[in-house]
């Protein structure tokens, strides 16, 4: 996506909207959120079904933007902005009169705009949520605190913007991108999931076992990680250990440096084991016939997915 082509399709729908008869306020008010998800355009298309933030700026914000991300429970096609105030300050200026200190959440489908939802919670005088439509000022709920509001921010996202049908790419998409939330929290038990849509919770949606289902979120997971980011953090937790592996780099993985190759691969084996035990609290026990064997089946294939080339015979014992 471009961020100006979004902008340049933004004024055609006002001008459309305004020949329709919509209210100018309402036009105002649909056209500056439009203009949040626009920042975030160049992002969005590899975080549909995720919340994504634009200028997010010291640790409140930041700590602020993962209690968001953690409570919403976004449909698979859904994607939501976090808006902090000093981003909103730059990037709106004066096209809107919000309050100085709201933190907003910006939610739509990831490439259509006919419904625009407006979380206003943390930091707001008021908290609630206002849905635009076409142009029009469609509903609004106003709740006591932020956190009433964004616990009921699911039920208003699924109501206007769930799709028509779920296909097999939702649910993958869906159930990988709570997986996915680790990220912020280890409590992965008490993220608000529709676990109906989850194939980890229900391996026949996409014809696979219980733990053919469990390695391929788990596989999915670490092949997200780019290889650099993935070695910085083995790197990291190896010198925090002050384990006597040696330092990984790109280049001693592509020319198959033994030593260098191992370590990523137990590095692999580390992460898949963490997130065998944390997926375990939410699923229950995974671990059976076959398990040893699929593991390694599963961390070879990280392997390759993150390098690019397969694990050097002899680095691991089949």
């Amino acid at each position: 996506m471009d961020t100006e082509l979004e902008v340049k399709k933004i004024n055609e729908r006002i001008e459309e909207r305004e020949r329709r008869g919509r209210d100018a306020h309402d036009i105002g008010w649909q056209a500056s959120l439009e203009l949040c998800l626009a920042m975030a355009a160049d992002a969005i298309p590899s975080n549909i079904g995720r919340t994504i933030s634009i200028g997010t700026t010291g640790d409140k914000e930041w700590e602020r933007f993962t209690e968001a991300a953690c409570q919403l429970d976004l449909p698979p096609s859904v994607v939501a902005v976090f808006v902090p105030p000093s981003a909103r300050q730059r990037f709106l200026k004066k096209s809107t009169k919000a309050e100085p200190t709201a933190h907003w959440l910006v939610i739509s489908h990831y490439e259509k705009r006919d419904v625009v939802i407006m979380v206003s919670a943390p930091g707001a005088l008021t908290s609630g949520i206002d849905v635009y439509e076409d142009g029009k000022h469609f509903g609004d709920y106003t709740y006591n605190s932020p956190s009433e509001c964004l616990k009921n921010t699911n039920e208003v996202v699924w109501t206007y913007l769930k799709p028509a049908e779920i296909t097999t790419e939702d649910i993958i998409r869906y159930t990988e991108n709570w997986f996915a939330k680790r990220e912020y929290t280890f409590n992965l038990e008490a993220l608000p999931l529709h676990t109906e849509y989850s194939y980890v919770h229900h391996p026949d949606l996409i014809g696979a076992t219980r733990l053919k289902a469990a390695f391929k979120l788990l596989q999915a997971t670490i092949a997200a990680n780019s290889l650099e980011d993935f070695i910085s953090d083995v790197n990291d937790t190896n010198q925090d250990d002050e384990d006597e592996s040696p330092i990984i780099t790109k280049e001693g993985l592509l020319s198959d440096n033994t030593p260098e190759c191992k370590a990523l691969i137990d590095g692999i084996y580390f992460e898949m084991d963490m997130m065998i035990d944390s997926l375990q609290c939410v699923i229950g026990r995974v671990r059976g016939p076959h398990y040893a064997s699929m593991f390694d089946k599963c961390a070879k294939a990280a392997y390759k997915q993150l390098v690019g080339r397969d694990c050097p015979v002899g680095v691991v014992d089949d």
